[in-house]
């Protein structure tokens, strides 16, 4: 009986080390992932087939990369895909030689700090014509951006009230954005980036 457990305890271990990660780190790129980013940049202008590819690339790499980076549920949680092109873009007309796929990894890599590591409630944030849902800890991280840019004392909770659009709107006025109090991209990058 002893012998069988053994014998047994050594096969699931062989066996486990059998369908553990790859010793070599090599592997199959598919997609738009294959190409440089001097192709991304072009397809920005000449090529609107291929940017939707890139964008559904983009997409489907954050989507895996959520499910199988550790304490991680969103590498992403408020920059949209629009945003993350634009800043792939500017970043691939410095090294169009790079593949996308490098550079996106480097872009992630640098978002990782504000990654979200577990699910919160979703919040609505709507005005006029305008409707986002943000993670409450999204909202936690403007009303934080907001108190320490531009001293707005605000409350650090999952609420986008009144006054966290007002202090919104002063702190677009003083970027020169569009003043008007919405947590649209171009304001919550100049919010998280600069």
């Amino acid at each position: 009986m002893k012998l069988l457990v053994v014998v047994c305890s050594s096969v699931l271990l062989v066996m486990g080390l059998g369908v553990s990660a790859k010793a070599d780190t090599s592997f199959a790129l598919e997609g738009a992932g294959s190409a440089s980013c001097k192709q991304f940049v072009e397809s920005f202008s000449n090529d609107k087939d291929s940017l939707i590819s890139f964008s559904g690339w983009l997409d489907g790499y954050i989507s895996a990369y959520n499910e199988f980076t550790e304490a991680t549920f969103d590498i992403t949680p408020w920059q949209q895909n629009s945003l993350l092109l634009i800043l792939l873009r500017n970043h691939c007309k410095k090294s169009d030689s790079q593949r996308f796929y490098t550079a996106v990894k480097y872009m992630l890599n640098a978002l990782n700090d504000e990654r979200l590591i577990a699910k919160g409630e979703l919040v609505l944030i709507s005005q006029n014509n305008q409707k986002v849902y943000f993670d409450n800890q999204v909202v936690q991280r403007i009303k934080l951006a907001l108190n320490s840019k531009i001293d707005a004392k605000l409350s650090v909770d999952a609420m986008f009230d009144q006054d966290t659009e007002a202090a919104l709107r002063q702190f677009q006025n003083e970027q020169k954005l569009e003043p008007s109090g919405f947590p649209n991209q171009e304001t919550l990058r100049a919010l998280f980036f600069k």
